[in-house]
Order: structure tokens, then sequence, then C-alpha cells
């Protein structure tokens, strides 16, 4: 660094970084997404609208409502993996055991949600609530699925950051 920064300071440029990234990449697919869908499935409703998983066409500005609310909720899940990974980064120096424990732990998310006997371990995993991003496709729109994970994740932000505030702010220099 070229001025010397407090680490709480740190942790949230850090934060901030790993957020816009989260917005640009998915502002990014979306609208390459839409381009495409628009492309090859073309104009299913009529009016640049969208067809549902129900079998219904809504009109084009609600199609740009449900792709927003899916990437506003896809937002909300990968600023609570970066803040897990911003607490992993706060107990180590090297990058690739971030990597390596991020991945490993959605891997090893994944096997626990699997296991019939460790249902009760559920409600607790990111993951598990991921594939509720579909319900945006459906008509009506079911909230309650993506409300739930985006509570979780919202709670996964909190520890994570909490856990890097109190380790940033309380490592030795």
């Amino acid at each position: 660094l070229l001025a010397p920064v407090s680490r709480l300071r740190l942790v949230g440029v850090k934060a901030v970084g790993v957020l816009a990234v989260a917005l640009l990449a998915v502002a990014v697919i979306s609208l390459v997404g839409a381009l495409a869908g628009t492309i090859i499935v073309g104009n299913s409703a009529g009016d640049g609208g969208l067809l549902t998983l129900s079998g219904t066409a809504v009109g084009a500005g609600e199609a740009i409502g449900r792709v927003a609310l899916a990437a506003g909720w896809t937002v909300v899940q990968l600023g609570a993996v970066g803040a897990v990974a911003l607490a992993v980064s706060s107990l180590t120096d090297h990058p690739l055991v971030v990597l390596a424990v991020l991945l490993g732990g959605a891997i090893m998310f994944g096997v626990l949600s699997a296991i019939p006997a460790l249902d009760w371990l559920q409600p607790y995993l990111l993951i598990t609530g991921w594939p509720a991003i579909a319900d945006v496709l459906r008509d009506p729109v079911p909230l309650d699925a993506l409300a739930d994970t985006s509570l979780k994740a919202v709670c996964y932000v909190a520890i994570g950051l909490g856990i890097a505030l109190t380790r940033m702010g309380t490592r030795d220099a």
C-alpha cells in the first residue's frame, strides 16, 4: 500500500470490491442472457415478454422485473459467499487457501444436504436454497423460498463480516 490504512477500513474496501464485482458480473450475465433468450426463443408474449414455466406469457415490463428480482437475489447470495471468503481471508495470508476453503465448503454443503439423516441441518446450509431462483419463472412468483434464502444469506454476511472485522481488529501487526 502507498498509504497506511487501518485494517478495518481494508476489510470495508475488500467488501465493497467483492460486492462491486458481484454486481458487475450479475449485470453482464443478466443482459447477455436476456439478449440471447430473446434471439433464441423469440418474443413469446408478443411485446418482448417472457414465457413462464407455468405456461403463461408475461409482458416485457414484468419480464424485466423478474430478471431484476433474480439478479438482485443472486447478488445477495454472492455477497454471502464473499463475506465467508473475507472471513477466511482474515485468517490466512494465502489466497489459494481461501479458494480451496470456499470450493471445499460448497462441495461439503452439497454432500451434507444430500444425506437424509442430516435433514435438520439443511435450513442452515447456504446452498440448499439456491434452486429457489427458478421460482421467478413461475406464475405467480412464490416468494417464500426466495425470501428465506435471502434472509439466510444476510445472516451469512453478518457472521462473515463480523468474523473478518473481529479478526482484523485484533490481529498483530
